[in-house]
């Protein structure tokens, strides 16, 4: 065996960085299929990463074949990765699979209002609430959900760049809204929010489009005790009904005289018997419809305490 002869031998025996540096070729490029097999669906679906995975071994392989083509060592692995630009490549590679796979970056995640739960689409759990740094992270794309009680949720795609640079995230959350429908006996009372000094109208009155959560709601009508009602829910994309029975409690009588000639008329107030004439009786103030009846006559009143304060009636009995 002539001595060329044996050197080629030698230059194709194994050392151990080739091997080293062979293995880290192959776990470079296992490491960036499992990268791209770990990309969310929304945003790469499997024909795209099909197409990544193809093409990243596809490249290995023609890097490989043009290495040998220029070294002139086809069919020598060994002396390819002998070489030291491939193995500056192959370092580079390693380097960059280290940055992408390595959960060690992090973003930070906010929210207005705060107190909201994250979650990464795709994971199991949540990574606590809003203001919090989402650790653990790869070097990639991932999809952010943030939730609470009351809000739409917001979906937010944190993009390779801001996971690689510890980007502050922020996300404004929109209330969900629902409907308030508010009656009364009587009708016709002014209803307030939130303690407002603006009537949002009168009752029966339907409200739309009020953030979900708690309301105060505040009834008020002349001669009668404002009603207050504090923590009535509005669901979301529902409406609630708020049925209001007006009080009179606390309102001042005055004082109402019912005359007729001749006396002994039966009294009707809003249909409630008060007796007969002649008499005083006690009242708050509203508007009543009076009806005094004697033997086949009747009369009818609208009387408006405290505005009125007498009523006379002669009867003719001709």
């Amino acid at each position: 065996m002539g001595r060329n002869d044996k050197n080629k031998k030698n230059n194709k025996r194994w050392t151990i960085w080739s091997v080293v540096f062979f293995g880290l070729a192959c776990l470079v490029l296992f490491a960036l299929t499992w990268y791209f097999l770990g990309l969310p669906d929304s945003h790469f679906d499997v024909l795209k990463k099909r197409l990544s995975i193809i093409g990243g071994w596809f490249t290995a392989i023609a890097g490989y074949v043009g290495a040998e083509k220029l070294l002139k060592v086809k069919g020598a692995p060994s002396q390819v990765f002998a070489s030291w630009p491939v193995r500056v490549i192959v370092g580079l590679g390693a380097i960059l699979s280290f940055l992408l796979l390595i959960p060690i970056h992090s973003i930070d995640v906010d929210s207005n209002p705060r107190g909201a739960t994250i979650h990464i689409v795709g994971e199991k759990g949540d990574r606590g609430k809003t203001p919090n740094s989402v650790r653990s992270l790869q070097a990639r794309m991932y999809d952010l959900s943030i939730e609470k009680d009351l809000y739409m949720k917001v979906t937010r795609t944190v993009s390779l760049m801001e996971v690689l640079r510890h980007r502050k995230i922020t996300v404004d959350l929109e209330p969900q809204m629902g409907s308030l429908a508010v009656s009364s006996t009587p009708e016709g009372a002014d209803v307030y929010l939130n303690e407002g000094t603006q009537s949002s109208g009168r009752t029966p009155l339907v409200l739309n489009g009020l953030p979900a959560g708690f309301l105060t709601v505040v009834l008020k009508k002349d001669c009668y005790d404002d009603y207050i009602a504090t923590k009535v829910r509005i669901k979301p994309n529902g409406e609630e009904p708020l049925k209001v029975t007006m009080s009179q409690d606390n309102q001042p009588r005055y004082r109402f005289e019912i005359y007729s000639f001749p006396t002994g008329a039966e009294i009707y107030v809003n249909d409630i018997s008060y007796g007969t004439t002649n008499t005083t009786i006690s009242l708050p103030c509203e508007t009543y419809d009076v009806v005094l009846k004697k033997e086949s006559k009747q009369k009818k009143f609208e009387v408006e305490i405290p505005k009125d304060n007498r009523i006379s009636w002669v009867i003719d009995f001709d």
